[in-house]
């Protein structure tokens, strides 16, 4: 998308192509590289009357007076940006612990310290099947994140489960019994657990609609010593 930008160096505006992420790039009036994206699309800008683009284009020139400005400003949206990048590396690296924590219903041969119980539950019950369709999307979009860095092919395990094109309905038991294990993975590592050991679950699934289901599963959080 065509989006507004400005020239510290000539002071003229001018479109590019580009994304809203993309915070300068070389004026195609002069060729400077002090430039400032003025988070306006070209669509948006060109609903505009004359009145609107006047006010428009004086509010940004005011707004930046100098090259000085221009480039203050680009490094405070480089700094901006690169914590954003940053929070959203750890946060994809947090995603990956949380998927590596292993489950088990039995135990394991390594010393560990018990931290405590943990527990999680999910339902689709159809006065409310909002809670697991949100968890459903929360893991597709976890999982894309994931796939997204090449690291979760290093994990060895198989989630085409939440991330494939197409879902069964005979499957949502399934798929709420995998989600419920990925919450309780998430619960132990929040506890700062290495495994989960004991693992159990009670599920109660109606009769007359097997697609409708409340679940429960529960272990024992442990640290590796």
């Amino acid at each position: 998308m065509e989006r507004i930008f400005f020239c510290g160096e000539c002071r003229k505006f001018f479109y590019a192509d580009c994304e809203p992420t993309v915070y300068l790039c070389t004026c195609t009036h002069c060729g400077s590289g002090l430039t400032i994206s003025c988070d306006m699309d070209k669509l948006t800008y060109n609903r505009f009357d004359n009145d609107e683009k006047n006010f428009f284009k004086n509010k940004i020139k005011d707004a930046y007076p100098d090259l000085v400005s221009i480039a203050q400003e680009q490094d405070e949206r480089r700094q901006r940006i690169g914590q954003m990048e940053e929070r959203e590396r750890a946060r994809r690296e947090e995603l990956v612990r949380i998927f590596q924590i292993a489950v088990t219903t039995g135990d394991v041969k390594q010393d560990y310290a018990i931290i405590g119980p943990v527990c999680s539950q999910i339902h689709n019950r159809t006065i409310h099947p909002n809670e697991f369709n949100r968890k459903l999307q929360q893991y597709h979009r976890d999982i894309s994140d994931i796939l997204s860095t090449g690291l979760l092919s290093q994990m060895g395990n198989d989630y085409s489960w939440l991330y494939g094109s197409q879902t069964g309905e005979d499957c949502l038991l399934e798929i709420g019994s995998l989600i419920a294990m990925q919450e309780l993975k998430k619960h132990g590592r929040s506890m700062g657990a290495d495994a989960i050991i004991c693992m159990r679950q009670n599920m109660n699934v109606d009769m007359g609609n097997p697609n409708n289901f409340s679940l429960q599963m529960y272990g024992t959080a442990i640290k590796y010593k």
